[in-house]
């Protein structure tokens, strides 16, 4: 039997390593001033790409439906999906789910978004309330979709609880990172008992669970992703 071994799961050879995780920052002034053009560029450029592929990819069984995508303001999966839809324009309308800081590349993402929505006359709907079991942003989405005519969705999940570490008892891993000092990497280290509740309530129970709450209250899950 062949054993693949993960390049992140030894150190880096000559690198100066560190225990941690890549800590939060703030975005500088002149990195805010650009989120609006690197958002568009992103856009643009993920289009770009999928344009030739979809014939490959078909998305045919969309059209006319309405579409609930969860966490898709990003530059992963859930982004790409919400861009080829956008491009695609077939569904019956199209709500996102965010939960994004305003100085964000990804806040900035669904302003862009929405304006290509609109100068398209897609029926897109931008919540930025994130997700939610019970309350008013839960009260919010449904209202919206209650709006949009949209008594049966098709419910994509792509969130991410972006906490950076190890579960207790995992093998190592190293992260390469930068800073003014120069290249060095991270030996990531165990998450805490709160981040490990968050990370399994975000992508565990909560994202389970979400569909059936919809059905609840009235929406009828078509399928779930």
């Amino acid at each position: 039997m062949t054993e693949l071994t993960s390049p992140f799961a030894k150190p880096f050879p000559g690198v100066p390593v560190r225990e941690g995780a890549p800590p939060l920052s703030r975005p500088t002034k002149e990195e805010i001033a650009a989120f609006p053009a690197e958002a568009q560029q992103l856009l643009d450029q993920t289009w770009t790409e999928q344009a030739s592929l979809l014939d490959q990819f078909n998305l045919d069984w969309l059209e006319g439906r309405h579409v609930l995508l969860a966490g898709a303001t990003g530059p992963g999966l859930g982004g790409a999906l919400a861009t080829a839809i956008l491009g695609v324009g077939k569904v019956a309308s199209l709500t996102l789910l965010s939960r994004d800081l305003k100085k964000s590349l990804n806040f900035e993402t669904g302003k862009v978004m929405e304006a290509q929505a609109e100068k398209s006359g897609l029926c897109f709907r931008w919540l930025n309330d994130g997700m939610a079991l019970e309350g008013r942003p839960l009260e919010n989405l449904l209202a919206t979709l209650k709006e949009n005519g949209a008594e049966r969705v098709v419910y994509f999940n792509t969130v991410a609880a972006a906490l950076s570490g190890l579960l207790p008892g995992m093998p190592s891993v190293f992260v390469k990172d930068v800073d003014e000092e120069g290249l060095f990497q991270w030996q990531l280290t165990p998450l805490d008992e709160k981040a490990i509740e968050v990370t399994k309530f975000v992508m565990g129970e909560m994202a389970v669970r979400f569909p059936q709450v919809l059905e609840d209250n009235g929406v009828a899950v078509e399928a779930s992703v």
